[in-house]
Protein backbone atom coordinates (compact mmCIF):
# COMPACT_ATOMS: atom_id res chain seq x y z
CA UNK A 1 0.00 0.00 0.00
CA UNK A 2 1.48 3.69 -0.83
CA UNK A 3 -0.39 6.11 1.81
CA UNK A 4 1.06 8.68 0.30
CA UNK A 5 2.35 8.95 -3.44
CA UNK A 6 2.90 12.40 -3.31
CA UNK A 7 6.41 13.14 -5.11
CA UNK A 8 9.03 14.72 -3.47
CA UNK A 9 9.67 18.79 -4.07
CA UNK A 10 6.71 19.06 -6.25
CA UNK A 11 2.97 20.56 -5.41
CA UNK A 12 -0.05 17.64 -4.16
CA UNK A 13 -0.74 15.37 -6.41
CA UNK A 14 -3.65 13.27 -4.38
CA UNK A 15 -7.11 14.52 -6.20
CA UNK A 16 -9.88 15.14 -3.11
CA UNK A 17 -12.62 15.24 -6.01
CA UNK A 18 -12.37 13.77 -9.52
CA UNK A 19 -15.21 14.71 -12.21
CA UNK A 20 -16.33 12.59 -14.56
CA UNK A 21 -14.21 11.76 -17.55
CA UNK A 22 -11.44 13.13 -16.34
CA UNK A 23 -8.00 11.63 -15.83
CA UNK A 24 -5.57 11.32 -12.93
CA UNK A 25 -1.79 10.35 -12.87
CA UNK A 26 0.03 9.54 -9.99
CA UNK A 27 3.28 7.47 -9.57
CA UNK A 28 4.87 4.78 -7.33
CA UNK A 29 8.21 6.40 -5.65
CA UNK A 30 11.38 3.85 -5.47
CA UNK A 31 11.90 2.40 -2.00
CA UNK A 32 15.23 0.72 -1.12
CA UNK A 33 14.38 -0.46 1.98
CA UNK A 34 11.73 -3.15 0.02
CA UNK A 35 13.38 -6.02 -1.31
CA UNK A 36 10.78 -6.60 -3.85
CA UNK A 37 10.96 -5.42 -7.57
CA UNK A 38 7.18 -4.57 -8.23
CA UNK A 39 8.15 -4.70 -12.22
CA UNK A 40 8.77 -8.09 -12.27
CA UNK A 41 5.58 -8.67 -13.31
CA UNK A 42 4.38 -10.56 -9.81
CA UNK A 43 2.30 -7.07 -8.43
CA UNK A 44 -0.79 -5.61 -8.80
CA UNK A 45 -1.93 -1.78 -8.07
CA UNK A 46 -5.29 -1.70 -6.59
CA UNK A 47 -7.58 1.46 -8.08
CA UNK A 48 -10.59 2.30 -4.68
CA UNK A 49 -13.22 4.09 -6.57
CA UNK A 50 -16.74 5.67 -4.59
CA UNK A 51 -19.24 3.95 -7.21
CA UNK A 52 -18.14 0.78 -7.20
CA UNK A 53 -17.68 -2.12 -3.31
CA UNK A 54 -14.45 -3.44 -4.44
CA UNK A 55 -11.75 -1.78 -6.24
CA UNK A 56 -10.64 -2.59 -9.45
CA UNK A 57 -7.39 -4.48 -9.52
CA UNK A 58 -4.38 -3.86 -12.55
CA UNK A 59 -1.39 -5.68 -13.52
CA UNK A 60 1.46 -4.19 -13.12
CA UNK A 61 3.42 -5.27 -16.40
CA UNK A 62 7.22 -6.65 -16.54
CA UNK A 63 9.70 -4.71 -17.63
CA UNK A 64 11.18 -6.07 -20.89
CA UNK A 65 14.68 -6.57 -20.93
CA UNK A 66 15.04 -7.08 -24.54
CA UNK A 67 14.23 -5.42 -27.96
CA UNK A 68 11.58 -6.57 -29.63
CA UNK A 69 12.47 -8.72 -33.06
CA UNK A 70 14.61 -7.42 -35.58
CA UNK A 71 15.38 -4.41 -34.20
CA UNK A 72 18.62 -3.06 -33.91
CA UNK A 73 20.88 -0.64 -30.69
CA UNK A 74 21.72 2.63 -31.80
CA UNK A 75 25.18 3.31 -31.62
CA UNK A 76 26.64 5.57 -28.85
Amino acid sequence: MIPNPQAKDYPLNVPSDLEPSKKWTGLIRSRPDLKVDPRDGNHYVSVYVSHRDRPYLMHIPRVKDKLPKGTKELAQ
